[in-house]
């Protein structure tokens, strides 16, 4: 029945997006990196929005997808360390291909997992399975044991 009602939501087009898929982007300047929040997510135009340098990241090893970037030594969401998140392991989940057929143009990348954990805008989702986790449409997602809207469990 779960199922049947999350597809209901989901495929109908009765779920309104609340939640808008943030415009953010990394930004790398000689040995710094900066995160910064803007809607138009062009690295060029960081004057219409702010910007923040990102203390510790190194700039030779950096890479982001999104909001979510990498180095050697951390995961940062949004600029900001998430802590206890294994950068060997990480990966950042979507589901863009079915967004795409669905004709949504915004794909938001919120969910991520590590060989332990699995992650919604930089948080730990508590008791997600991290083998069976994966990303339904945007903002929704499932694994063996239950459905998640915005990161958190929906109830069955």
């Amino acid at each position: 029945m779960k199922k049947f009602l999350l597809s209901v939501f989901i495929f109908t087009g009765i779920a309104v997006y609340s939640d808008t898929c943030n415009a953010g982007f990394y930004k790398i300047e000689g040995n710094k990196v900066y995160y910064a929040y803007d809607m138009n997510p062009n690295p060029d135009l960081v004057e219409l929005g702010k910007q923040a340098e990102v203390k510790g990241a190194d700039a030779k090893t950096f890479n982001n997808k999104a909001d979510y970037g990498k180095d050697s030594k951390n995961i940062y969401f949004e600029g900001k360390i998430v802590k206890g998140a294994d950068t060997k392991t990480f990966e950042v989940l979507s589901n863009e291909k079915e967004v795409k057929n669905s004709g949504h143009r915004a794909v938001c990348y919120y969910y991520a997992k590590d060989k332990k954990s699995v992650y919604y805008k930089g948080q730990i989702i508590n008791g997600a399975d991290v083998k069976t986790f994966k990303v339904l449409e945007n903002l929704y997602a499932e694994d063996k044991n239950s459905w998640y809207e915005y990161g958190k469990k929906i109830n069955n």
